[in-house]
């Protein structure tokens, strides 16, 4: 079965916050900040480009559960399964701020993704000093990301993130990842077509 054991099945684990839909573009525009400063780096609480004020009411929206009323998916959400006709395993794992907020998330990406299960969404409930790492599983093939700190970590074989959030491909983050196997991709879109052309060479 390609590069792959024989009896692996290839693991595919999207994130949803910034991959699927725009968190963070949503909640600049609500606040009214720049988002060149906002979203130069991962770490908000270490971004030299936003005052401390503006910190306190970035990480403050990260637990307000009206910010993940309403998402606005992203082109090509309904197609993130795909890779399951070559035999893959499609999950969504996202870090959440409270119940609410997963549950939000949950529901709205159901009725997004035809065929789509509970049981292939992973929800954690954190505090903001718990962003920089996300629980993986060490058997995930392909990582669909945009935290460099996630991807730092990452067990996967090949690593993708999205143009589109300047911090995945900022200076910091293009240091963190300099011995990761790592594709940036235009849009999801592009990010779906990438991951099925890959599943698809692994298992060949």
């Amino acid at each position: 079965m390609g590069i792959l054991d024989n009896n692996k099945t290839p693991l595919v684990v999207y994130d949803i916050d910034d991959i699927v839909w725009l968190l963070n573009y949503r909640i600049a525009e609500d606040l009214g900040i720049d988002e060149n400063r906002f979203l130069s780096t991962f770490s908000v609480k270490d971004n030299p480009l936003l005052s401390r004020e503006e910190r306190q009411k970035i990480i403050a929206a990260f637990a307000d559960s009206r910010y993940f009323e309403n998402i606005q998916f992203m082109a090509g959400v309904e197609n993130i399964l795909a890779p399951q006709q070559l035999g893959a395993r499609v999950v969504f794992n996202s870090n959440s701020f409270s119940e609410r907020i997963a549950e939000l998330k949950a529901e709205q990406l159901l009725a997004a993704v035809p065929g789509l299960r509970q049981e292939q969404i992973q929800m954690h409930i954190i505090h903001y000093g718990k962003t920089h790492k996300k629980v993986l599983d060490p058997s995930t093939t392909i990582l669909v990301d945009d935290s460099p700190f996630n991807v730092a970590l990452s067990p996967a074989l090949m690593n993708v993130m999205p143009a589109w959030m300047p911090w995945s491909y900022s200076d910091e983050a293009i240091e963190q990842l300099v011995d990761k196997p790592v594709k940036w991709c235009e849009s999801l879109d592009d990010i779906n077509d990438f991951v099925y052309q890959t599943v698809a060479a692994m298992t060949a």
